[in-house]
């Protein structure tokens, strides 16, 4: 592994508007990291929380997230592809804590108590629960890829106004199902 990693001493705590990786590493050490962004392909390891509002972009983190923001309300957003080892949560439970995906959203842990809209793509190898509704609404094909059931609310939105519905199952009808929206109470693989 030819990346840079960078780690923090045993009195440290990191806190900076913006990290740029560019193909880094940052060694949390145990401690906390604080920070608004996290750009370009990198990896955030063995911390004890981060801290984080804003955007990801091209990253792994391995270490417990809380996604903050302004008077308790969160707003973080995904662009290009993140995967989680760990745990993505919020520390208020609240309907504004939203996570926009726009790339791809990899969880290989635990994500919970935050509502997803999911304009981009899933996979869930994880743990998916606790008040964690995903909203999916993109305008483009997407997929949704489950290896563990998503113990939580499912909305299929699609943005496409002035057309009728009819939901699909296995390419037959799904009774009844003709809105605009498709909602799931848990999704299981099959």
């Amino acid at each position: 592994d030819t990346a840079s990693t960078v780690k923090l001493g045993s009195d440290a705590e990191i806190s900076a508007e913006q990290f740029y990786l560019e193909n880094g590493k940052i060694n949390c050490n145990g401690h906390t990291l604080n920070t608004s962004t996290v750009y370009h392909n990198g990896r955030i390891y063995n911390s004890n929380k981060i801290r984080q509002h804003g955007s990801y972009e091209n990253v792994i983190i391995d270490g417990p997230t809380e996604l903050y923001g302004i008077n308790n309300m969160m707003y973080s957003t995904i662009n290009g592809n993140i995967t989680n080892y760990d745990t993505v949560s919020v520390p208020y439970q609240q309907s504004g804590n939203v996570l926009s995906v726009y790339g791809h959203f990899i969880n290989k842990g635990i994500y919970h108590s935050l509502y997803m809209d999911l304009i981009g793509d899933l996979t869930n190898h994880g743990s998916i629960y606790n008040n964690s509704m995903i909203t999916v609404n993109g305008t483009q094909d997407q997929t949704i890829n489950i290896s563990q059931p998503v113990n939580s609310e499912v909305r299929i939105y699609p943005k496409i106004s002035g057309t009728t519905y009819q939901w699909l199952k296995n390419g037959e009808d799904i009774p009844g199902e003709q809105s605009s929206m498709l909602i799931f109470t848990t999704l299981e693989f099959t």
